[in-house]
């Protein structure tokens, strides 16, 4: 199979590379472990509650946030439906890396 026909293939795949917002300034992971706890929501407006609950801006909307508290970070996201939900397995992703250290 030539070059571009596998760069023609991935461009047609769901995942990070092709759906997440490009930060300019960020700073990557500083740990190595960390304790989580995740709390599931049904939707987006439950999520959204509890995101402005832990002290987040209510005239954003967010598709998942995070808060550490000493050693354990909170993780709050929309359950994903499979394995094939890739945005909500990504901001999952998304939001342990912060846990490991990692803003923007």
């Amino acid at each position: 199979m030539k070059l571009s026909s596998i760069i023609a293939a991935l461009a047609f795949l769901p995942g990070c590379a092709f759906a997440t917002y490009i930060y300019n300034d960020h700073y990557p992971s500083t740990l190595t472990t960390v304790k989580v706890e995740i709390e599931w929501f049904d939707s987006e407006v439950e999520l959204n509650e509890m995101c402005w609950r832990i002290g987040l801006d209510s005239r954003n909307h967010y598709t998942g946030c995070s808060i550490k508290v000493k050693d354990i970070g909170y993780i709050y996201v929309v359950k994903p439906k499979d394995f094939n939900d890739h945005f909500r397995l990504e901001v999952l992703g998304h939001e342990l890396y912060h846990m490991l250290g990692a803003y923007h």
